[in-house]
């Protein structure tokens, strides 16, 4: 889906779904960029500095290859 994605659950809820106080990054391009991401958790959490790195890395990665069969596949609904 090319975003980045959060979740932020209630750290006093039973683990269920319904626990989740902010879900972003769930639409097709959503979130470009991790200063995105971390402005939209800045209410509930702050994105360390290697998570940070470690998000980059992968994106940087993902730019060496194709997009998967199952991207693809996925782009016929998510465009």
């Amino acid at each position: 889906m090319q975003t980045y994605f959060g979740q932020v659950a209630d750290p006093d809820a039973d683990g269920e779904d319904d626990d989740l106080v902010l879900w972003v990054g769930t639409a097709s391009h959503e979130i470009p960029t991790i200063d995105r991401l971390a402005e939209l958790v800045s209410d509930y959490a702050v994105i360390a500095m290697d998570v940070r790195e470690k998000l980059h890395a992968d994106y940087v990665a993902s730019l060496d290859r194709g997009p998967t069969p199952l991207q693809r596949f996925g782009r016929t609904f998510f465009k």
